[in-house]
């Protein structure tokens, strides 16, 4: 359960570096989820699908969805 019943909502910065083979392995949960790009490229994953966001974009996954991210083309990537 991410937030609480007066503030249900999480937030996280997360960095993904390339050096250290950083990754969010699949994963799925009862939430919405949504990825900003804070800096550099993520590629995601979302069950048979795959897209490339770069700094400035957003995604949003639903409930039950199977989804991974991992940092592209660049050293290190922070999303939140």
């Amino acid at each position: 359960m991410h937030g609480s019943k007066a503030f249900p909502l999480a937030l996280y910065e997360t960095i993904l570096r390339l050096a250290s083979m950083d990754v969010l392995p699949l994963y799925w949960h009862k939430e919405i989820q949504f990825f900003y790009i804070k800096s550099g490229y993520v590629q995601y994953r979302i069950e048979t699908e795959t897209v490339v966001l770069e700094a400035g974009e957003g995604l949003f996954i639903n409930t039950a969805r199977l989804h991974e991210a991992k940092p592209y083309q660049m050293e290190h990537t922070v999303l939140i």
